[in-house]
C-alpha cells in the first residue's frame, strides 16, 4: 500500500510538471514569423530586401509597441542605407503585423558565396506595451 501511495505521489509530481511546461511553452510560442529576404545590387553595393509578418492573437498584436529588424552586428560598419522600413498592422480574423524594408551593404570586393556566409539579417526584436520582448531569429543555413 505504501508502495502505491509513493507511486501515485511521484504520478502526481511529474503531471503537476509536465502541466508548468506546456504553458511557459505557450507563452514563447505566442508570436508565428513568416519571413522572407532577397539581396540585389552590383559590385559595389548590396540591397537586402525582407518582408517579415508576424501572426499571433489579435490581443498579442494589438499589444507589440515597437520592433527591429536585427541586423549581424559584426557587419553594421558596412550599413550605407537603413531603411525605409513600412509597418502595418491588421487586427481582422487573422490579426498580424508586417513590417516591409530594406538595408544597404558595402560588399566591395566580396564575393556572393562571402556575401550569403555574412548573414546580414538576423531577425526580428518585438516589445510590447508591458516592456516585454521577444527575439525572433531567421533560421540559419
Amino acid at each position: 500500500m505504501k508502495n502505491f501511495l509513493v507511486f501515485v505521489l511521484i504520478i502526481s509530481f511529474l503531471f503537476a510538471l509536465s502541466a508548468c511546461n506546456s504553458n511557459e511553452q505557450q507563452v514563447e510560442d505566442k508570436y508565428t514569423m513568416n519571413a522572407s529576404y532577397s539581396y540585389g545590387g552590383d559590385l559595389e553595393k548590396t540591397k537586402v530586401s525582407y518582408e517579415i509578418t508576424i501572426s499571433g492573437t489579435k490581443e498579442v498584436i494589438e499589444n507589440i509597441y515597437a520592433y527591429e529588424v536585427l541586423i549581424n552586428e559584426e557587419f553594421s560598419h558596412l550599413m550605407l542605407e537603413n531603411g525605409p522600413h513600412n509597418p502595418h498592422r491588421d487586427l481582422g480574423e487573422e490579426a498580424y503585423f508586417k513590417v516591409e524594408g530594406s538595408f544597404v551593404f558595402d560588399t566591395s570586393g566580396k564575393t556572393k558565396k562571402e556575401i550569403d556566409e555574412m548573414a546580414l539579417l538576423q531577425g526580428i526584436r518585438i516589445i510590447d506595451q508591458d516592456e516585454n520582448e521577444e527575439i525572433l531569429k531567421f533560421n540559419s543555413n
